[in-house]
Protein backbone atom coordinates (compact mmCIF):
# COMPACT_ATOMS: atom_id res chain seq x y z
CA UNK A 1 0.00 0.00 0.00
CA UNK A 2 1.00 3.69 -0.53
CA UNK A 3 1.30 6.38 2.22
CA UNK A 4 -2.17 7.98 1.26
CA UNK A 5 -3.81 4.25 1.34
CA UNK A 6 -2.19 3.21 4.47
CA UNK A 7 -3.58 7.09 6.30
CA UNK A 8 -6.77 6.39 4.97
CA UNK A 9 -7.39 2.82 5.76
CA UNK A 10 -5.80 3.67 9.78
CA UNK A 11 -8.48 6.76 10.04
CA UNK A 12 -11.09 4.37 9.04
CA UNK A 13 -9.40 1.84 11.65
CA UNK A 14 -9.18 4.06 14.67
CA UNK A 15 -10.28 1.91 17.33
CA UNK A 16 -9.35 -1.54 16.40
CA UNK A 17 -6.15 -2.80 17.59
CA UNK A 18 -3.65 -5.74 16.77
CA UNK A 19 -3.25 -7.21 20.34
CA UNK A 20 -1.51 -10.23 22.09
CA UNK A 21 -3.73 -13.12 23.50
CA UNK A 22 -4.45 -11.98 26.90
CA UNK A 23 -7.25 -13.54 29.53
CA UNK A 24 -8.56 -9.87 29.46
CA UNK A 25 -10.31 -10.89 26.06
CA UNK A 26 -11.45 -14.53 26.82
CA UNK A 27 -15.37 -14.02 26.33
CA UNK A 28 -14.59 -12.09 23.45
CA UNK A 29 -12.57 -14.95 21.91
CA UNK A 30 -14.81 -17.59 22.65
CA UNK A 31 -17.82 -15.29 20.74
CA UNK A 32 -15.62 -14.98 17.65
CA UNK A 33 -15.26 -19.05 17.94
CA UNK A 34 -18.90 -19.59 18.29
CA UNK A 35 -19.18 -17.39 15.15
CA UNK A 36 -16.98 -19.04 13.31
CA UNK A 37 -19.38 -22.36 13.85
CA UNK A 38 -22.39 -21.06 13.63
CA UNK A 39 -21.27 -20.23 10.06
CA UNK A 40 -20.19 -23.67 9.71
CA UNK A 41 -16.00 -22.74 9.68
CA UNK A 42 -13.85 -25.23 11.94
CA UNK A 43 -10.71 -23.09 12.51
CA UNK A 44 -11.23 -23.95 16.31
CA UNK A 45 -12.21 -27.18 16.06
CA UNK A 46 -9.33 -28.49 17.56
CA UNK A 47 -9.16 -26.42 20.54
CA UNK A 48 -12.65 -25.49 21.14
CA UNK A 49 -12.90 -27.35 24.30
CA UNK A 50 -10.10 -25.91 26.00
CA UNK A 51 -10.91 -21.93 24.61
CA UNK A 52 -14.36 -23.10 26.67
CA UNK A 53 -13.16 -24.16 29.49
CA UNK A 54 -9.71 -24.02 30.32
CA UNK A 55 -8.27 -20.36 28.62
CA UNK A 56 -5.71 -20.11 30.49
CA UNK A 57 -4.23 -23.52 29.32
CA UNK A 58 -4.80 -22.51 25.90
CA UNK A 59 -3.23 -19.06 26.43
CA UNK A 60 -0.35 -21.00 27.85
CA UNK A 61 -0.30 -23.37 24.70
CA UNK A 62 0.10 -19.75 22.52
CA UNK A 63 3.32 -18.92 24.64
CA UNK A 64 4.83 -22.04 24.24
CA UNK A 65 4.37 -21.89 20.44
CA UNK A 66 5.73 -18.30 20.22
CA UNK A 67 9.05 -19.43 22.04
CA UNK A 68 12.05 -20.64 20.44
CA UNK A 69 13.68 -23.38 22.84
CA UNK A 70 16.06 -26.24 22.43
CA UNK A 71 12.51 -28.10 23.67
CA UNK A 72 10.76 -26.84 20.63
CA UNK A 73 13.65 -27.56 17.94
CA UNK A 74 11.19 -29.92 15.56
CA UNK A 75 8.90 -27.32 15.36
CA UNK A 76 8.83 -23.72 14.07
CA UNK A 77 8.01 -20.64 16.67
CA UNK A 78 4.75 -19.01 15.80
CA UNK A 79 3.48 -16.02 17.19
CA UNK A 80 -0.74 -15.27 17.28
CA UNK A 81 -1.98 -11.90 17.28
CA UNK A 82 -5.61 -10.59 17.69
CA UNK A 83 -7.86 -7.66 15.69
CA UNK A 84 -9.70 -6.02 18.46
CA UNK A 85 -12.52 -3.40 17.80
CA UNK A 86 -13.24 -0.92 20.60
CA UNK A 87 -11.17 -3.23 22.86
CA UNK A 88 -14.16 -5.63 23.25
CA UNK A 89 -14.83 -7.15 19.82
CA UNK A 90 -12.51 -9.94 18.56
CA UNK A 91 -12.81 -9.17 14.70
CA UNK A 92 -10.04 -11.70 13.58
CA UNK A 93 -6.54 -13.14 14.24
CA UNK A 94 -2.89 -13.73 12.59
CA UNK A 95 -0.29 -16.16 13.06
CA UNK A 96 3.40 -15.73 11.93
CA UNK A 97 5.64 -18.80 11.65
CA UNK A 98 8.95 -17.30 12.64
CA UNK A 99 10.90 -19.69 9.98
CA UNK A 100 9.37 -21.75 7.28
CA UNK A 101 9.60 -25.98 6.95
CA UNK A 102 9.35 -26.83 3.52
CA UNK A 103 5.74 -27.91 4.03
CA UNK A 104 5.10 -24.62 5.14
CA UNK A 105 7.03 -23.15 2.21
CA UNK A 106 5.46 -25.12 -0.17
CA UNK A 107 2.03 -24.82 1.04
CA UNK A 108 1.26 -22.44 3.75
CA UNK A 109 3.74 -19.44 4.00
CA UNK A 110 4.76 -17.28 7.12
CA UNK A 111 1.31 -15.83 7.65
CA UNK A 112 -1.75 -16.58 8.14
CA UNK A 113 -4.96 -14.82 8.95
CA UNK A 114 -8.92 -14.44 9.37
CA UNK A 115 -11.46 -11.96 10.07
CA UNK A 116 -14.73 -13.19 11.84
CA UNK A 117 -18.13 -13.73 9.00
CA UNK A 118 -19.86 -10.82 10.31
CA UNK A 119 -17.15 -8.46 9.89
CA UNK A 120 -15.65 -9.83 6.46
CA UNK A 121 -15.49 -7.05 3.45
CA UNK A 122 -15.49 -4.02 5.72
CA UNK A 123 -11.51 -3.67 5.43
CA UNK A 124 -10.57 -5.22 8.76
CA UNK A 125 -8.67 -8.17 6.78
CA UNK A 126 -6.27 -5.56 4.62
CA UNK A 127 -5.90 -3.89 8.13
CA UNK A 128 -5.15 -7.43 9.75
CA UNK A 129 -2.82 -7.94 7.48
CA UNK A 130 -0.87 -4.77 7.34
CA UNK A 131 -0.54 -4.94 11.11
CA UNK A 132 0.99 -8.13 10.94
CA UNK A 133 3.36 -7.37 8.61
CA UNK A 134 4.76 -4.90 11.17
CA UNK A 135 5.38 -7.48 13.58
CA UNK A 136 6.93 -9.29 10.67
CA UNK A 137 9.39 -7.32 10.45
CA UNK A 138 10.05 -6.76 13.94
CA UNK A 139 11.34 -10.52 12.98
CA UNK A 140 13.73 -9.31 10.15
CA UNK A 141 11.90 -12.06 7.79
CA UNK A 142 13.44 -9.55 5.54
CA UNK A 143 10.07 -10.96 2.86
CA UNK A 144 7.39 -13.02 3.69
CA UNK A 145 5.18 -15.96 2.24
CA UNK A 146 1.59 -15.88 2.15
CA UNK A 147 -1.11 -18.39 0.58
CA UNK A 148 -4.77 -18.51 0.07
CA UNK A 149 -6.95 -20.91 -1.39
CA UNK A 150 -7.06 -20.05 -5.01
CA UNK A 151 -10.82 -19.80 -5.53
CA UNK A 152 -10.44 -16.75 -2.26
CA UNK A 153 -10.88 -13.91 -4.24
CA UNK A 154 -11.23 -11.59 -1.47
CA UNK A 155 -7.90 -13.20 0.58
CA UNK A 156 -6.30 -12.50 -2.99
CA UNK A 157 -7.03 -9.27 -3.14
CA UNK A 158 -6.18 -8.46 0.34
CA UNK A 159 -2.41 -9.51 -0.39
CA UNK A 160 -1.80 -7.89 -3.68
CA UNK A 161 -2.87 -4.59 -1.84
CA UNK A 162 -0.59 -5.23 0.88
CA UNK A 163 2.21 -5.27 -1.26
CA UNK A 164 2.24 -9.30 -2.38
CA UNK A 165 3.41 -10.26 -5.57
CA UNK A 166 1.90 -13.26 -7.40
CA UNK A 167 4.79 -16.29 -7.55
CA UNK A 168 3.28 -19.46 -8.51
CA UNK A 169 0.04 -21.62 -7.82
CA UNK A 170 0.25 -25.34 -6.08
CA UNK A 171 -1.98 -28.31 -5.05
CA UNK A 172 -2.23 -29.28 -1.64
CA UNK A 173 -1.84 -33.05 -2.24
CA UNK A 174 -4.14 -34.20 0.68
CA UNK A 175 -7.20 -32.63 -0.44
CA UNK A 176 -6.29 -31.25 -4.32
CA UNK A 177 -7.24 -27.77 -3.11
CA UNK A 178 -5.37 -25.38 -5.48
CA UNK A 179 -3.33 -22.46 -3.87
CA UNK A 180 -2.09 -19.02 -4.63
CA UNK A 181 1.75 -18.34 -3.61
CA UNK A 182 2.50 -14.85 -3.05
CA UNK A 183 5.47 -12.92 -1.57
CA UNK A 184 5.53 -9.41 -0.11
CA UNK A 185 9.23 -7.58 1.05
CA UNK A 186 9.24 -6.42 4.08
Amino acid sequence: MNNSEVAHLNSRMQNVALVEPSTKFAKPFLDMVNEFEQFGEDQYRTVRYMVEYNFSAYLARLIRQSQDSEQRQQTVPISTYWLVKDDSLLIGASKIHHRLTSRLRQYYGHISYHIRPTARQKGYGTHLLFLTLEKAKLLELGEVLLTCNAENIASSRIIQKNGGVFQNESVMPTSGTTIKRYRIAL
